[in-house]
């Protein structure tokens, strides 16, 4: 009965180091892209199909975000914390594309470049609102400026999209 408890705990702790360290998506794989054909455009075809896939896990990553913490910095952890991980999806949907921007297919290149240009882009603006976000935690909840920065803020982010 002991040894059946130690494997259960056991097997428990495994699992759990394995989600940790294993980044996954909403759609439950990790980032493992397919044997790449760069020549063929059906193959990117199915590679952009991935890569929108992740793309589209990563932008519901930050909408179902539950910011519903009272505090602020609960609050704003959630955020960076959602914000990362939506970046590691970016940064899968890049690495599948990647290969077929080296096409002989001048179609295929292009799209593979600028769709992984798109993904790049996306990714510094998110370590950007990283950054916005811990200056406000350094402000505190108690700063004068606390108002000012987060009307720049708003701001910003409606300009971005976000």
């Amino acid at each position: 009965m002991l040894r059946l408890a130690r494997y259960r705990t056991n097997r428990f702790l495994l699992v759990l180091v394995l989600s940790l360290l294993i980044p996954s998506t909403a759609f439950g794989s990790i980032c493992l892209p397919p044997q790449a054909k760069p020549d063929s455009p059906y193959d990117y075809l199915l590679a952009l199909v991935d890569a929108l896939g992740w793309a589209k896990s990563a932008r519901d990553r930050v909408i179902q975000a539950p910011f519903e913490n009272a505090d602020l910095i609960s609050s704003v952890t959630e955020a960076i914390l959602a914000i990362t991980l939506a970046d590691r999806d970016y940064e899968c949907a890049t690495i599948i594309l990647t290969p077929y921007k080296a096409s002989r297919h001048e179609a295929v290149k292009t799209s593979a470049s600028g769709t992984s240009l798109v993904f790049r882009a996306l990714i510094e603006l998110d370590k950007e609102f990283i950054e916005q976000h811990k200056r406000l935690l350094s402000l505190g909840p108690d700063s004068p400026d606390l108002g000012t920065y987060l009307e720049q803020s708003m701001v910003r982010s409606s300009d971005s999209g976000r």
